[in-house]
C-alpha cells in the first residue's frame, strides 16, 4: 500500500524498479525520479526525489546490486532528440536538509535512440550495466572505480542482426568486444525491447519487438 499523503503531489508512474531486497523502489513520474521506502507496516512512503534536468524526461530505471551501495541508473531521452544512461548514488550524508541525497555519478552519451531497456549484471562479475537503444544497439558498460563511481568504460557495443533463419546454438562464454549470438530463437530480430542477464552473468538475453530472442 502507498500512503494516500505520499501520492498527494506526485503524479502517475510510467515505470517502476525494485531494489535487490523489494524494500525500496524507484519510480518515473513527471516530477522526476521518485524513490520510496517500504514501513514496518507494509506502507510505501516518499523518501527522496531525484530532479530531472529541464528538456528531458526519464523513460527507464535499474537498481544496482546493493554490494555496491544505493545506485540507480536512469535512461533519459532529449526532448529535442538524443539520449543518454545516467548514473546515480545515494549519499549518506547530504551536504543540507534542502539537498539532494542522490549525486549524479556519470553519464553516457552514447544512444542515439530511447533507452528501452537497462539492467545491472549480477554483484558476482561487478558493476556492469546493459543498455538497449532505441536505434537497435546493445552496449555494455562497466565501472572501473566502484568506490566512486565515477569512472566507467564502454566495453561492447553490437546490433542485434536481422536474421534470415536461425543460426546454430554454441556455448556462450561471456560478452566481450567482439560479441557475436549464441543463438537465435524465431527469425528477423529487430528493435531490442528488453535484456536479462543469466544468474551467473555469463550469458545475456535480448527480446525484440517481432517476438524473437537472442542469447548472447
Amino acid at each position: 500500500n502507498v500512503t494516500s499523503a505520499s501520492l498527494s503531489n506526485i503524479s502517475v508512474p510510467t515505470d517502476v524498479a525494485y531494489n535487490h531486497y523489494g524494500n525500496r523502489m524507484a519510480t518515473v513520474s513527471s516530477e522526476g525520479i521518485v524513490v520510496w521506502g517500504k514501513g514496518g507496516a507494509e506502507e510505501w512512503t516518499y523518501t527522496s526525489l531525484i530532479q530531472v534536468p529541464d528538456g528531458h524526461r526519464c523513460l527507464k530505471l535499474a537498481w544496482a546490486h546493493p554490494e555496491f551501495g544505493s545506485v540507480l541508473a536512469a535512461g533519459i531521452q532529449q526532448l529535442a532528440g538524443g539520449s543518454s544512461v545516467h548514473i546515480w548514488q545515494e549519499r549518506d550524508f547530504p551536504g543540507s536538509p534542502d539537498e539532494s541525497s542522490w549525486q549524479l555519478r556519470a553519464r553516457f552519451d552514447e544512444a542515439c535512440g530511447p533507452v528501452v531497456d537497462l539492467r545491472f549484471s549480477p554483484a558476482d562479475k561487478g558493476l556492469w550495466l546493459v543498455a538497449a537503444g532505441g536505434d537497435g544497439a546493445i552496449r555494455l558498460y562497466s565501472c572501473l572505480g566502484t568506490l566512486e563511481l565515477e569512472t566507467w568504460q564502454m566495453q561492447s557495443a553490437f546490433q542485434v542482426q536481422h536474421q534470415a533463419a536461425p543460426t546454430s546454438i554454441r556455448v556462450s562464454r561471456g560478452v566481450d568486444s567482439s560479441s557475436v549470438p549464441a543463438a537465435h530463437i524465431k527469425e528477423e530480430a529487430r528493435l531490442v525491447v528488453q535484456a536479462e542477464w543469466n544468474m551467473s552473468a555469463t550469458t545475456l538475453a535480448t527480446s525484440c519487438e517481432n517476438g524473437a530472442v537472442c542469447l548472447w
